[in-house]
């Protein structure tokens, strides 16, 4: 038929580039969907496929291919595995992602739109049957876009379940006390006051949207005297600065835990420093990811810290994620391991207690120079989601380093 109106083109001229384009979106998609099985069981999820079989991070390390189809005008795929069995066809919307209750979902739901879009761009040009002749030109453009959208498609898309410990807190209690945002995140303290020696502190943080979609930002200060929020949108893929947090809050003097909810997977950290006429001195806060969090089993070490009159104090930082008051042992020691002083802190939830120059006040120990301290739970406390973490503060200056907990 082609040869009847065209003298150079032919139907292998026409079908063999279609054909070989097929199978490179057939491979790349199902590279995509095992991908994405592969994040959701790293994460702690199990794979349903249909009833046919349940996989978990083993098995899906055993699949050694995947292959859609149409199945019944579904989308639909097989799974292979290492030892040739061949599990389906089953439809890819009733393969189910188990993260635990209240995390149930489809597989394709949880994935980047553009993978099912590309599957039906392939499946309907299969069904076709021609391999591009009734439509070269158009069968060829819709190829060449669903493979480029496969390759680039968002490793994080909007509704994807993605594991609390890479990046976000689920928002059922155990990494939030304000949030019902699918992502939790804290910033373990936030200030804008004065301290000693003339000390003026402000803090700023920076957030970068880890996905295409717009993302949807509540800033809430956590303080005894109640909470305060305020609301932002970072742009998809964007990084947003937010100088002088607290000053964003219109509080002109607070100091507080702050918690970051967001509809959306985000990168946060930050910067508390200290405003001089000469500049500022500031040091690092990171942005804590909601449920990651020294718990009852653990205890840390915060080392390096120093006290001496004139030259160096340290101020140690405990804060709560969790919806109930929490009693924390701290003991602190000279670099020789002996025990200057125990004594306990009570952490309110969302509540962050600074416990200034304890080296000085509570072990009456103003000159140690260098000592450490310990942390963990108190006798009798049974569950905890906290940060801690101290900061040695040049008395001179102002100038403080963060000393990060170490366990």
């Amino acid at each position: 038929i082609c040869s009847k109106c065209h003298n150079s083109i032919t139907a292998e001229t026409v079908q063999g580039p279609v054909v070989a384009k097929l199978a490179s979106l057939q491979q790349a998609i199902g590279q995509a969907i095992l991908r994405l099985m592969q994040r959701q069981t790293q994460t702690g999820g199990l794979i349903d496929l249909g009833g046919l079989a349940t996989l978990g991070t083993t098995k899906v390390a055993q699949i050694s291919g995947i292959q859609v189809l149409d199945s019944h005008g579904q989308q639909a795929m097989t799974v292979t595995m290492a030892d040739n069995t061949v599990i389906g066809p089953v439809a890819l919307g009733s393969v189910l992602v188990d993260h635990g209750p209240g995390y149930p979902g489809t597989l394709w739901s949880m994935a980047d739109p553009a993978l099912p879009k590309a599957t039906w761009n392939l499946l309907t040009i299969e069904t076709d049957g021609s391999a591009g002749v009734h439509n070269p030109w158009f069968i060829t453009s819709a190829l060449d876009v669903a493979l480029f959208a496969v390759k680039n498609a968002n490793p994080y898309p909007s509704g994807a379940f993605i594991n609390p410990a890479h990046f976000g807190g689920p928002g059922d209690g155990s990494g939030a006390v304000s949030c019902t945002t699918p992502f939790v995140y804290w910033a373990e303290i936030v200030a804008r006051n004065e301290g000693k020696a003339g000390s003026v502190w402000r803090t700023d943080l920076v957030a970068k949207n880890l996905v295409s979609f717009d993302a949807t930002v509540k800033f809430v200060l956590h303080q005894p005297s109640g909470d305060t929020s305020a609301t932002a949108t970072i742009a998809g893929g964007d990084q947003s600065v937010f100088p002088d947090v607290v000053g964003m809050l219109n509080l002109t003097e607070a100091k507080g835990s702050m918690e970051i909810c967001s509809n959306q997977p985000l990168l946060v950290l930050g910067r508390i420093y200290q405003a001089g006429e000469d500049g500022t001195y500031g040091q690092f806060i990171d942005g804590h990811v909601g449920n990651v969090g020294l718990e009852w089993y653990l205890g840390g070490y915060l080392l390096g810290l120093r006290q001496e009159t004139g030259k160096f104090r340290t101020n140690i930082s405990v804060t709560n994620r969790g919806k109930v008051a929490v009693e924390v042992l701290i003991t602190l020691l000279d670099s020789s391991s002996t025990l200057l002083t125990a004594y306990t802190l009570t952490v309110g939830p969302g509540q962050v207690v600074q416990d200034l120059a304890p080296f000085e006040a509570r072990a009456n120990a103003p000159d140690v120079g260098y000592g450490y301290a310990t942390v963990r739970l108190a006798h009798g406390t049974s569950s905890g989601n906290l940060l801690v973490s101290a900061s040695v503060i040049d008395v001179t200056s102002n100038d403080p380093t963060t000393i990060p907990l170490k366990w």
